[in-house]
């Protein structure tokens, strides 16, 4: 394998194509025996692949990874009894950049909704390191924005984990831009996962603006199904192809109606491949490959040959006109009638957190003091400052508990210095004047009487 084509996540630099670990436990039909599998895995060190991909909600997935690294451990039997240190005496902890995410299905408490409360961040790590065998992660994701808990509640939890070394770096899976902006203000997000391939280019979409906002903020995009879940490959020429168990027969997208234009696209892909000696799988990773550095494809596979293949993939070199012909295969094609996940789990896509909402009561005060500090585009920061001393701050299901500044808040006034704030004279709650910082999805209500 060629490692000349890298990535990089926070400080961390691997292969360009990295291995999704869903597919060799979950969703695509029965799993196959743990024998077969190490053999995959197997397959996907001893090729040079570092970046490897998993989540607790695929089914077995973790565990997996974890028997694995006990397989290569010099005493089972010890492995056994220290799970939070095997992976790491195997010698190859330090060699895999190894990404896992939480909050969908298996571990919240919603059971198979979406849950990012602080308890559940912090009880989901425990739960995935014991089933690594490693104690600690070097990404550690968000599956899918919780529409019941703040993303700035979220992301502060996981930031702690963090400063624990349970977690190196913090990333966010299918969110939306605003949501972003505003976790990534809390601390930083080094990276992002969305479906991303010809087949799915939802994250282009200038509406949708995520990949405009996670390059202006310098957030790597790592893409999911970037085979379009096998069916860029040409290998499938109907959902009959799919074995029983297969999710991708629920789907939408992957109708009989629709998926004549799906093999439209994917024979699209043949033949620009044909001009490299490139297969239509390895034309799709390339190509995303040349949408940027920021770019990380971790196609999944359960067969040595096409792991070859995904590998090999990095070393074909389109040109510009390739680059375009792609883009007229996909509308030409224009495969993207139905929804990418089946109903219920297609709502859970770019979407957003609920707003931080937070409360101050001060005592009795002339509200004009308020106005005047606010008044001009000043530091919010500093005029909150005038009420440190004197304020209290009041948990709603949504607020941190803090006496004074809450540290969440802190961080967002401090970037709130030359935003525009709406400063309402109407009563909230009893009186008051009511902030809104609409930029970073923060309501700040400041209550207070004139006299």
């Amino acid at each position: 394998m060629s490692t000349a084509v890298t990535r990089k996540i926070g400080d961390s630099v691997f292969p360009a194509i990295g291995y999704g670990a869903m597919g060799i436990a979950a969703f695509y039909g029965k799993a196959q025996p743990d024998e077969e599998r190490f053999k995959i895995l197997d397959a996907v060190y001893d090729r040079g692949v570092r970046h490897w991909d998993t989540a607790n909600v695929y089914l077995d997935s973790e565990e997996l990874i974890g028997k694995w690294y006990a397989a290569s451990y010099p005493s089972p039997i010890l492995a056994l009894m220290r799970p939070y240190t095997r992976f790491k005496r195997t010698g190859k902890r330090d060699e895999i950049f190894l990404a896992t995410k939480f909050g969908l299905g298996a571990d919240a408490a919603t059971k198979g909704g979406v849950d990012g409360s602080p308890a559940n961040v912090h009880a989901s790590i425990e739960r995935s390191l014991k089933r690594l065998g490693t104690d600690h992660v070097n990404l550690y994701y968000l599956h899918r924005a919780d529409p019941r808990t703040p993303i700035e509640h979220t992301v502060g939890a996981m930031a702690e984990l963090v400063k624990a070394g349970k977690v190196k770096y913090l990333g966010l899976s299918e969110i939306s831009a605003a949501t972003l902006r505003r976790a990534h203000a809390v601390h930083p997000i080094a990276a992002i996962q969305v479906e991303y391939s010809p087949f799915t280019l939802d994250i282009e979409d200038p509406k949708i603006a995520l990949l405009q906002t996670a390059r202006e903020l310098g957030v790597q995009v790592v893409a999911y199904a970037p085979l379009g879940r096998g069916l860029l490959t040409g290998q499938y020429k109907s959902p009959d192809d799919f074995e029983e168990g297969d999710f991708r027969r629920k789907v939408p997208r992957y109708s009989k109606e629709n998926f004549p234009k799906i093999l439209r696209l994917a024979d699209g892909l043949k033949k620009i491949g044909e001009k490299h000696g490139a297969t239509a799988g390895q034309v799709s990773l390339a190509w995303l490959l040349a949408q940027g550095e920021d770019i990380i494809p971790i196609p999944g596979t359960t067969k040595v040959k096409y792991l070859e293949e995904n590998i090999a993939a990095a070393n074909v070199k389109l040109t510009q006109e390739d680059l375009r012909e792609v883009r007229k295969a996909a509308e030409d094609a224009d495969a993207t009638e139905g929804t990418r996940y089946p109903e219920g789990s297609a709502t859970l896509l770019f979407a957003d957190t609920p707003a931080l909402t937070i409360y101050m009561v001060l005592p009795p005060i002339d509200i004009c003091l308020v106005r005047t500090a606010l008044d001009g585009r000043r530091n919010l920061l500093a005029a909150t400052r005038m009420f440190r001393r004197r304020a209290v701050i009041t948990e709603s299901h949504h607020a941190y508990i803090a006496i004074g500044v809450p540290p969440a808040l802190k961080v967002h006034l401090e970037l709130a210095a030359a935003l525009e704030v709406e400063v309402a004279d109407r009563a909230v709650g009893g009186g008051g004047v009511r902030l809104v910082l609409v930029e970073h999805g923060v309501e700040v209500y400041v209550f207070g009487m004139s006299i």
